[in-house]
């Protein structure tokens, strides 16, 4: 049986993220129950909540009624983007 050490299991939640935020830059993000799980359980190891909140509020929020695509693409990846910077920051880990 392969056991994951906590330093691994962090990247890998990290780099889902970082798929997530990749992926909105052309549609919301799906809010899918692993999304949830990935924030909850990075969440657990960090300091405080906001930064988690707000990553899924930004990375799923979708498009309003006669809202420009492309603004709203903008706008969704710079503050998911900033969200994911604060999260790193709350589980004292580096973005590269």
């Amino acid at each position: 049986m392969i056991r994951f050490t906590s330093d691994q299991l962090l990247a890998k939640a990290l780099y889902a993220l970082e798929e997530t935020l990749e992926k909105c830059a052309a549609a919301p993000a799906p809010p899918s129950g692993a999304l949830r799980f990935t924030l909850a359980w990075l969440a657990a190891r960090g300091a405080e909540r906001r930064p988690f909140d707000a990553f899924w509020r930004e990375a799923t929020r979708p498009l309003a009624p006669g809202e420009d695509r492309g603004a709203a693409a903008i706008a969704r990846v710079q503050a998911a983007t900033a969200a994911l910077n604060g999260i790193y920051r709350a589980v004292g880990a580096e973005r590269s």
